[in-house]
């Protein structure tokens, strides 16, 4: 009975670390579920600015949002230049 006594705090430790890590796990998934949740809703909130005539993907609240503004796009074309190594 004394020994019990005795090693009861560790049990009892162990037994909350193992509640503790638990709840975390629970805590990820549903921070999970809900970052997913909400990256849908702000694919419809980009695309409604997309969509909307007054704003659309040259507007300054496109670009508010992490995006490049249409404008502001380089084109894409490089031309690389034909640069011959030196000769020694």
């Amino acid at each position: 009975m004394q020994f019990q006594e005795e090693v009861l705090p560790s049990q009892e430790a162990r037994n909350l670390i193992n509640e503790l890590q638990d709840k975390m796990t629970k805590a990820l998934i549903a921070r999970e579920t809900a970052d997913a949740n909400t990256a849908a809703k702000i694919l419809l909130v980009v695309a409604g600015v997309l969509g909307d005539p007054t704003e659309g993907p040259d507007s300054p609240l496109y670009e508010a949002f992490g995006y490049t503004r249409k404008s502001a796009r380089k084109s894409g074309l490089h031309r690389r230049g034909t640069k011959k190594p030196p000769t020694t």
